[in-house]
């Protein structure tokens, strides 16, 4: 998890700037995928969001149980 935590932090994938984490998003929604975290929509990890102009997108996977799952949420902005 510290590898994700440098990975996510780093001047590579240029903080949490509007517009500018499509590569964060890819990289959690590639370790979901990874973890065995099921995707929230269809083969989708993204559930599509609007602020304040922007279009951006939660990354959302979740452990699927019996009776209920646990849903895991990270959002970022394309």
């Amino acid at each position: 998890m510290w590898h994700d935590i440098e990975m996510l932090s780093s001047p590579a994938f240029s903080g949490r700037r509007i517009g500018h984490n499509e590569m964060a998003i890819e990289y959690i929604a590639h370790r979901y995928s990874q973890i065995g975290l099921a995707p929230i929509n269809s083969n989708n990890y993204l559930k599509a969001f609007e602020f304040r102009g922007k279009a951006g997108a939660n990354i959302v996977g979740e452990i699927r149980g019996k009776k209920t799952g646990t849903v895991f949420r990270a959002n970022g902005t394309f």
